[in-house]
């Protein structure tokens, strides 16, 4: 295997770690705030639809400006997310 496949089979799984706790921990957190399991699983479903309908459009960005552009941005993105909830 050449590097880049050995890198994703390190990273990959601690990545999908990382995706667990924190898919958990927001459905817990949900669940606190709402006390309501439709919610929760309401919550959770909209979160997936988000990311099948972005990601494509993502990757074809990404092949038109480059990868790390979209990385930037979704980056930039996320911390106005992070400060508007806050």
């Amino acid at each position: 295997l050449n590097w880049n496949a050995r890198l994703a089979l390190i990273v990959s799984p601690i990545n999908m770690v990382g995706v667990g706790l924190t898919e958990s921990t927001m459905a817990a957190f949900a669940f606190l705030i709402t006390r309501s399991n439709f919610l929760v699983g309401l919550s959770s479903t909209v979160s997936g639809l988000a990311l099948l309908l972005v990601a494509p459009c993502a990757g074809c960005l990404a092949d038109r400006v480059g990868r790390q552009a979209v990385l930037r941005l979704a980056s930039a993105l996320a911390v106005l997310s992070a400060a508007w909830v806050f």
